[in-house]
């Protein structure tokens, strides 16, 4: 699940970057197709970032100590709720969470906008959808903040027993 996990998420970098050159190309061209191919793939995005999100939640709940976020932030008794809250317990589920918040608004405001001020449309794709990337490089390239890193020593996988569960603080 981790895999699948970060291979979606490394996907929607892909898709958000996809939106957000379309766009641009498709305001110097004045071209509505690369407009509308560019609100396709923000819709993309967001399928992607939900389902990398869901991965996650399915991480903790599941309790796949494989996994160093899970680890991190969950153990054997801590009751359901808590598995699918400490989505965003730490810093890296956390980005995962915002930005699936960002790009869930970002698809809603861009078909608004499709409606009510068309003109605006590539424009706030190219805002949201930068501000999107920003989440996804670090989740995907930042050591610390990949939700989906696994624990490893060497070439072998090495799950845990339990976790450390919730901050108390939380």
């Amino acid at each position: 699940m981790a895999f699948l996990g970060s291979t979606l998420y490394m996907l929607s970098l892909v898709t958000g970057l996809v939106a957000m050159a379309t766009s641009l190309y498709g305001i110097q061209q004045k071209s509505q197709k690369l407009i509308a191919v560019a609100r396709q793939a923000v819709v993309l995005h967001f399928l992607l970032v939900f389902a990398s999100a869901t991965a996650l939640v399915a991480l903790l709940v599941s309790a796949d100590f494989s996994s160093e976020y899970v680890v991190s932030h969950v153990n054997t008794a801590l009751p359901f709720f808590y598995r699918v809250t400490s989505l965003w317990a730490g810093q890296a589920g956390s980005m995962l969470w915002w930005n699936f918040l960002l790009v869930l608004f970002a698809t809603i405001c861009i078909f608004h906008l499709k409606r009510a001020e068309p003109v605006l449309v590539p424009y706030v794709i190219i805002i949201l959808m930068g501000t999107s990337l920003f989440f996804c490089t670090l989740g995907n390239l930042s050591i610390d903040s990949d939700p989906f890193k696994v624990i490893r020593a060497g070439d072998t996988l090495v799950p845990q027993r339990d976790g450390r569960g919730l901050n108390p603080l939380l």
